[in-house]
């Protein structure tokens, strides 16, 4: 539909209604048409169409389908690895065959019967022509990853195939992909950190070790004495229980986990050893516990920092080192999104809990006092911390912060990209949850830049930070631990804009620095200004240098202001 029409949609007649309709199940064969039916959809309801009641329903069906669709076989979160793991980390150095930009075999490799000259054969990705295209976007270096993890067949009566890493190397010229045989095995340390994170019962903690072992489910169920039904039945459960859809994509969760565990031993760089104090977590008074990261120096100016849905609690070693050097004492407790199972219902009651509860990790950690940084999503969690804790908060720093739609056309959201799905979610919910589908969707194939480079259209420096390596690196590590905590968190991100934010945006505190970059495309300076104004806050900005990703573009600004602001000095 072209913008003439959409613009001329009131109630719409049949036709226009079929049209919308078929528009809307295109999005399961290609997820980026996504973003412009959202975009044609909502300004269609500006002007007063019915399109997003009419598409709710069929938006749901969509979101369902999608899952069938794109949630199987390679659905292995590849692209945001750091990298070719190394060969003690699960990789066989032994190159199984070489493959060029044409995917033409370089090298038969271990297999005598794949002669050099011929092209890949089509049973080796499974008759699979997305499999296929995807591995041909990746040999001719049509996205960011350093390597990929798909499954091979070697025959064409080789049902299950073999999971292999394809990594890049240049020999004369020429872009060469070899692929390696992955040999997961299930590491004690590993496994029962995988079972607790993932929160698995024994007997699904062994059934998983059986799959990542390349053992059956018939070995299962004859080894434990059972039928294979129940062990089916029993895979189902552990399936729902871990959002995914395919033995393939359990193993490749364990693979992501078990690469994220060895990131954690050897630091931010994947090679060096981290300036980070890690402890597991806190135990609060009140008995729960609270997972965080510590960075800096103990002892130092206190900062409670909440970090975003993207990058998790996770610094680039750029500002890690600056906390260090400069005495910052950064705790950095795992946000709710990052941590809780399913996403509260009511997420304003959950923000109030998590403060709550912050209060209760600095007592733990024997803080009296601190300043507060948040980062995008989590403002609102810095906000209500600020306003549950009073006197012990005495400032707060916000960078990247959104500003509540208090309404579904409230012009202070003026990305459009941004501003569609919220005013549609308010029609159905459907519509938010089939954009974090879609997204994650591009960040399994390694494309998440078709979505954020159309959000940041206008923000060069944004687009250009998300692909710097060291902020690759931070959100893969943070990511790569377990793939649905970043859509989750995207999720409760963009419901929470939604609500009502005056309990904490109007009591009264600590004072609120909200900094702004010039390039900032979500909320640009004057809507910043305008709604610091109406709250008491102060707004620092245009920030030259800077966009929605203040923290890792201008990171030794933002900790003057939290040191300005700090209970040291501001006492």
């Amino acid at each position: 539909m072209n913008d003439a029409e959409w613009e001329a949609a009131g109630e719409l007649d049949d036709v226009f209604r079929n049209r919308l309709i078929r528009e809307a199940y295109e999005v399961v064969a290609d997820p980026e048409h996504l973003f412009d039916l959202q975009l044609q959809v909502a300004k269609a309801a500006d002007k007063g169409s019915d399109a997003p009641q009419i598409l709710a329903p069929h938006i749901e069906q969509v979101g369902e389908i999608f899952d069938r669709v794109h949630f199987a076989d390679d659905s292995d979160f590849a692209g945001l690895s750091l990298g070719p793991p190394s060969g003690k980390h699960g990789l066989d150095n032994a190159i199984a065959f070489t493959i060029d930009s044409s995917l033409r075999l370089v090298d038969g490799g271990q297999d005598p019967s794949w002669v050099p000259g011929d092209t890949l054969p089509d049973f080796a990705t499974g008759f699979d022509a997305d499999r296929r295209q995807r591995l041909r976007q990746f040999v001719e270096g049509r996205d960011s990853r350093q390597s990929m993890i798909l499954r091979i067949q070697r025959t064409p009566e080789d049902e299950r195939g073999v999971p292999m890493v394809a990594t890049v190397r240049e020999k004369e010229g020429r872009r060469l992909i070899d692929l390696r045989r992955l040999s997961l095995s299930w590491v004690d340390p590993v496994a029962t950190e995988f079972a607790i994170a993932m929160g698995l019962s024994t007997a699904e903690s062994e059934l998983m070790r059986y799959l990542v072992e390349g053992r059956s489910l018939t070995d299962f169920a004859a080894d434990r004495d059972r039928s294979i039904g129940t062990a089916r039945n029993q895979l189902k459960a552990t399936m729902r229980k871990l959002g995914v859809a395919s033995q393939s994509e359990l193993v490749a969760l364990y693979a992501g986990f078990s690469e994220a565990w060895r990131l954690r031993q050897m630091g931010p760089t994947g090679g060096l050893k981290s300036g980070s104090i890690r402890q597991p977590a806190a135990v609060l008074a009140d008995g729960s516990e609270m997972p965080f990261e510590r960075c800096g120096v103990r002892g130092g100016t206190p900062v409670l920092m909440l970090h975003g849905a993207i990058e998790g609690p996770i610094l680039i070693p750029d500002l890690e080192q600056r906390a260090k050097t400069e005495a910052f004492d950064l705790v950095i407790p795992w946000m709710p999104f990052y941590t809780a199972r399913e996403a509260s219902e009511d997420v304003v009651t959950g923000v109030d809990q998590f403060a709550r509860r912050a209060g209760m990790l600095l007592d733990a950690l024997g803080i009296e006092r601190c300043v507060v940084l948040a980062t995008s999503f989590s403002s609102a969690y810095g906000l209500a911390v600020r306003a549950h804790l009073g006197d012990r908060i005495s400032g707060v720093v916000l960078t990247g912060s959104p500003i509540p739609m208090r309404d579904g056309r409230d012009t202070a959201t003026r990305n459009p990209l941004w501003r569609a799905p919220l005013l549609l979610a308010r029609t159905s919910p459907a519509f938010l949850q089939l954009l974090v589908r879609a997204v994650v969707r591009l960040s399994m194939r390694g494309e998440t830049y078709r979505y954020f480079d159309r959000l940041l259209e206008k923000s060069p420096l944004d687009r250009e930070t998300l692909r710097r390596p060291d902020v690759q690196a931070a959100v893969r590590r943070a990511f790569v631990s377990r793939p649905d905590r970043a859509a989750r968190g995207m999720t409760m991100g963009l419901l929470l804009i939604l609500q009502d934010w005056s309990r904490w945006l109007d009591a009264q505190g600590a004072p609120v620095r909200v900094l702004v970059g010039e390039e900032d495309t979500i909320h640009d300076f004057p809507t910043q200004l305008a709604h610091c104004n109406a709250h008491g806050f102060e707004a620092i900005g245009p920030i030259a240098g800077a966009g929605g990703f203040t923290l890792f573009q201008r990171p030794g600004l933002v900790l003057d202001h939290l040191r300005q602001l700090s209970p040291v000095v501001g006492a």
